[in-house]
Order: C-alpha cells, then sequence, then structure tokens
C-alpha cells in the first residue's frame, strides 16, 4: 500500500538523521544559552504566522538552525541572521511562495542585511552538506 511505503521512508529518512546527527549541541555550542534558542525559535514561529507560511515551515527550519547550531556552533551575535537564513531554507523547500531574505532582513529591525543572511543561507548549506530535507512530525501525522 502507498501510505505504508511513504511513512517507512519517512521512518528511514529519520533514522539516518538521527545517526548523521552530533550526540550533543553542546559538545560544539559554549556561548548559547537555552534561553538564547527559546527566544530566536518564538521569533521565527511570530514571523511565520505573520507571513502565513506553510506548516512544516517552523518545524523544518527549527530542525535546520538546531542541526548547524550542533555542527558549526554559533556566536550569539548572529544568532538571528542565522536563524532568518533557515527560515528561508525552509519556506523555499516548503512553500509556493518563499519568504524572502528582504523580509526577514526587515523582520531583524535591519540588524541583518538581505546580503548576509543570503550569505549565512550559504553558509549553512554548505556546512550541511546540503542535507536539509528533513522529516517533519507533521508529514509523520499525514501518513498515520
Amino acid at each position: 500500500q502507498m501510505d505504508e511505503r511513504i511513512l517507512q521512508n519517512l521512518k528511514d529518512a529519520e533514522r539516518e538523521h538521527i545517526r548523521s546527527s552530533p550526540t550533543s549541541i553542546d559538545i560544539v555550542q559554549t556561548e548559547l544559552l537555552p534561553h538564547h534558542r527559546n527566544v530566536v525559535v518564538s521569533w521565527m514561529r511570530d514571523v511565520l504566522i505573520e507571513e502565513e507560511a506553510d506548516e512544516d515551515v517552523f518545524p523544518l527550519s527549527v530542525q535546520i538552525l538546531d542541526k548547524f547550531v550542533a555542527v558549526a556552533g554559533m556566536q550569539l551575535d548572529i544568532f538571528q541572521g542565522i536563524a532568518s537564513a533557515c527560515v528561508i531554507i525552509a519556506s523555499k523547500l516548503k512553500d509556493v511562495y518563499p519568504i524572502g531574505a528582504s523580509l526577514l532582513s526587515e523582520s531583524t529591525d535591519y540588524a541583518f542585511s538581505s546580503t548576509q543572511i543570503v550569505n549565512f543561507e550559504t553558509a549553512i548549506l554548505r556546512t550541511l552538506r546540503w542535507q536539509i530535507a528533513l522529516s517533519t512530525a507533521h508529514e509523520f501525522i499525514e501518513q498515520v
């Protein structure tokens, strides 16, 4: 049955993601505290709600952010810019009309220019070797 194969593919993709992910963000990350992540993730959610993004954009953008931070570490002063780039990447994968860098630059009160956000996007994609099409909980629920 088609639904069973789709669900199995999602499970396989999730297992592969878990196997390829670092075991702990704390190994690479020393500057960011859980509070910093909470603030940025809340900001991401608010932007995506305001822009009426696809419901899968938020969880995917957070997954990409967490994966990048776990692999590369993070300086607090660029965290929101990196989060903006994660939103763009997820939006390009899930939205019919993706959110642009200029809108996210405005959402950061111009703390980061459009060019900086696009450069962060490139850095994230290179660092993660384009392994960004991660399964979200919503995709699993659709198959149940």
